[in-house]
């Protein structure tokens, strides 16, 4: 499982290293700039913590290779008012490299990545249900590799510069009217 830190609801990571017997059977990446030293030497001190590859910072290049090797992206933010109706560049990373999407359950996410069948969508608090839908992940190879599909096909097709440069201009041009 590929996770990035910023968007990481640590009780999913506590839940992943503390609670193996979840069925959750995949090692997982983190890709993380401390900003609170406390804090990492908090959560390094879990059991299970040598399961995690801490990365911090990669290039471009190590990105795509870790993508390519992964099974899921994982973007779960919580329910706060500045996230509900954001669309993290990572919801669309991940369509583009092919994986399928496990994110936050909130109606625009809902929209771009349930409905398009590029992922999952579960409900941020709640770190069983973000492990039901990773063993979902593993156990539905077939499953996982068709929503990888379609979302790269939805980057393709609808959400791209190219699409949106022209809403952007077509507003522009309606405004100035």
């Amino acid at each position: 499982i590929l996770m990035n830190f910023q968007y990481l609801i640590i009780t999913t990571l506590f839940y992943i290293l503390q609670f193996p017997f979840c069925g959750v059977r995949t090692n997982t990446v983190l890709l993380a700039v401390w900003q609170r030293v406390a804090f990492k030497d908090t959560i390094s001190k879990v059991k299970g913590w040598n399961q995690v590859d801490e990365l911090g910072f990669i290039d471009r290049n190590e990105s795509l290779a870790l993508k390519n090797n992964s099974i899921a992206g994982l973007v779960t933010f919580y329910p706060e008012q500045n996230h509900i109706n954001a669309q993290p560049n990572k919801i669309f990373e991940y369509m583009a490299s092919g994986l399928p999407v496990i994110g936050s359950k909130f109606p625009l996410w809902e929209e771009i990545i349930t409905e398009n069948n590029a992922g999952l969508c579960v409900d941020p608090m709640s770190p069983i249900e973000i492990g039901e839908a990773i063993n979902y992940i593993l156990n539905n190879p077939k499953e996982a590799k068709k929503m990888g599909e379609n979302g790269r096909k939805m980057v393709i097709e609808k959400y791209n510069w190219d699409i949106e440069k022209k809403k952007l201009i077509d507003l522009y041009q309606e405004l100035s009217k």
